[in-house]
């Protein structure tokens, strides 16, 4: 006996839009949603809050070719990051990164440039506004630069087993905010982690000097 089957009528793919599409679509909504917290769009795909030292930021990552993933969090002007084997800064408003940074996780959560329906009003008054909300509290916490040490370490414990662009600049971010904090003992013993780790050996002298220097 032949097993019965119907062939399944194969889906229609979904057109996609140029990245200039894209963006003339998207950067609207997402730039008036941020403005209610006073971020604005230093580059494409990129906004950040006020010019002091913690600054909110917000950015749609492009990970793989045509989903755009938002991330949320903030850009410490006394912390350096590593080019190469020499601390560099980043404190001008169109060069500045994220130093506590969440990846919002879950498709539903991407913008695409294919999948039409993440770039409706609907995506964008319900997606953008959960993560938004999120954002927010992070944002919030984040004006008590005591609190930073906590945040810092909550952030750290949502992707704990990842060795990402981010995730090796967090031992220098805690360093420096204790260092920023006056907490010298736990700054020399953030410190530590970087002293013994072989990744950072390259920049280790560059970046004791700025250490020693308070950032």
């Amino acid at each position: 006996m032949i097993w019965p089957f119907t062939t399944p009528t194969p889906r229609a793919a979904e057109p996609s839009i140029t990245r200039d599409a894209f963006w003339a679509e998207v950067l609207p909504p997402f730039t008036a949603a941020l403005a209610q917290f006073r971020l604005t769009e230093v580059k494409r795909g990129t906004w950040l809050g006020n010019d002091g030292p913690v600054r909110p930021m917000f950015q749609l990552f492009e990970p793989q070719g045509g989903a755009f993933v938002p991330y949320y969090g903030v850009a410490l002007a006394f912390v350096p990051h590593l080019s190469g084997a020499k601390p560099a800064w980043h404190r001008t408003r169109a060069s500045a990164r994220m130093d506590i940074a969440v990846r919002c996780e879950g498709r539903d959560r991407e913008v695409s440039l294919i999948r039409q329906a993440t770039r409706t009003p609907a995506f964008i008054n319900g997606a953008l506004g959960k993560i938004l909300n999120d954002a927010r509290a992070l944002w919030s916490a984040a004006n008590d630069v005591a609190a930073l040490p906590d945040l810092l370490e909550d952030v750290m414990a949502m992707r704990p087993d990842t060795r990402s662009q981010r995730n090796v600049q967090y031992p220098i971010v805690r360093a420096f905010i204790y260092k920023h904090l006056g907490q010298t003992a736990k700054a020399e013993a953030a410190w530590q982690v970087i002293a013994d780790d072989p990744y950072y050996a390259d920049a280790m002298i560059a970046l004791r000097k700025v250490f020693d220097a308070g950032g």
